[in-house]
């Protein structure tokens, strides 16, 4: 089976709702804005967790029934596989529950109203935060300004989970806030008290794609690996 046919036949078999999508961004060398971008989300991934971390992502989208949401320059979209089944991808699922169809309307509820919004990020973020995560956006510790000039659209996927999460507490079913309960192996005893002293949770704001990717070595094990490739080329499948 051709190369082309295998990624996008995988990808359409194994993909479900609510499964997140990272991409490894690698732009035309005459893209010199992405570079630069690129660059320092890289470098405060690098400098938030680690250098042995999964600090390369730059992108973060959410996939629901037959394309992913996405939010990017000029509006937030819905983008099909062929989009970025060749670049540099992997696959993360949520670990804690297998989610219902009940689970996903609450999420596409969350996702409408970021579709189609205008990149204006300075504006998308209060949009994101105040409007659909519910939380008022403001930095309460200067030490949890992570790259503050280049926050990514990773933002939007942490938004919609956290609607979601919010939309199941008023139903009576608790569940933890992500990113909130660190691997004391991975983190230093000072950012582990610092993150204690901002009431051990992590900003919706400063979600990168490095949160969901190094969830089993950083955080509560929230999400795993399902599958890895680039350029078309699967080099990691997991078994489900």
């Amino acid at each position: 089976m051709k190369k082309s046919k295998k990624i996008i036949k995988t990808l359409k078999k194994i993909l479900r709702p609510g499964d997140v999508i990272n991409i490894s961004g690698h732009p035309k060398f005459y893209e010199f804005w992405l570079h630069i971008a690129y660059h320092y989300i890289r470098k405060t991934q690098k400098e938030v967790f680690g250098e042995k971390s999964r600090w390369t992502d730059t992108h973060t989208m959410m996939w629901f029934d037959g394309s992913a949401f996405s939010v990017e320059p000029p509006r937030a979209k819905m983008v099909p596989i062929e989009d970025f089944a060749f670049k540099e991808i992997t696959i993360y699922r949520y670990t804690k529950r297998k989610f219902t169809a009940a689970d996903i309307e609450i999420m596409w509820e969350g996702a409408k109203r970021i579709l189609d919004t205008e990149y204006d990020f300075g504006q998308l973020l209060n949009i994101l935060i105040n409007t659909i995560a519910g939380y008022p956006f403001y930095e309460k510790y200067k030490f949890f300004d992570f790259g503050a000039k280049y926050k990514v659209c990773s933002v939007g996927v942490a938004a919609i989970y956290t609607y979601w999460r919010h939309k199941m507490e008023q139903k009576g079913e608790k569940i933890p806030r992500f990113f909130s309960k660190l691997n004391p192996n991975a983190w230093s005893k000072e950012f582990i008290k610092k993150f204690k002293q901002h009431g051990n949770r992590w900003d919706v704001e400063n979600t990168f794609p490095a949160n969901f990717a190094n969830t089993q070595t950083h955080f509560d094990k929230e999400f795993i690996n399902i599958l890895f490739a680039d350029k078309g080329e699967i080099l990691y499948l997991l078994e489900i």
